[in-house]
């Protein structure tokens, strides 16, 4: 079965993530560059956010069950009360890996009517009513946003230029 069109564009959007971060150079993995985040930092930060809005909250697990590097780093990072902290490059990509290796067949899996319905997520956590598919576009959304910032590091360190978003092969039925 293939799954609807808006998970397939997910299925796209974490594929543009992880190219966009094998994209920056690797001289430039680490620090910041002229006032950007630093690339680990917003791998770990997308990646915690699509393991927590996709395998946690859309699927009515908890926060406990999130991949267990970016958990750690959340944590910490909660901690500095809003100041970025340092994330390791090739363990936060690393860890966005292991989270794509467990949400892919959960999406491949989705329905129309699944999409629809509203998971059992941790109370406090979404607004009540709010609905798979919205947990879905918003990570599609989040995720080329953040591959859009990738971009931007990796350019500015002579990095070459992707082309976000990509050939689109899930959502044009070619994957």
């Amino acid at each position: 079965m293939t799954p609807p069109l808006i998970v397939r564009l997910l299925l796209d959007a974490q594929d543009e993530f992880l190219r966009a971060a094998d994209a920056v150079p690797l001289d430039a993995r680490d620090g910041t560059t002229g006032g950007l985040n630093a690339p680990g930092w917003v791998i770990a930060h997308a990646g915690f956010f699509h393991d927590v809005w996709i395998n946690v909250d859309g699927q009515g697990k908890s926060v406990e069950e999130c991949e267990p590097w970016l958990r750690a780093w959340i944590r910490q990072q909660d901690a500095s009360r809003g100041v970025a902290i340092e994330a390791d490059y090739e363990e936060a990509r690393a860890g966005v890996e292991r989270v794509v290796q467990r949400v892919t067949p959960f999406l491949h899996r989705l329905t129309d009517a699944d999409l629809a319905a509203v998971p059992a997520f941790e109370e406090g956590a979404w607004r009540a009513g709010t609905t798979l598919g919205y947990l879905v576009a918003r990570d599609i959304a989040h995720l080329f946003a953040h591959a859009s910032e990738l971009m931007v590091i990796a350019t500015a360190a002579g990095g070459k230029d992707i082309g976000l978003p990509g050939a689109m092969e899930h959502t044009r039925g070619d994957a």
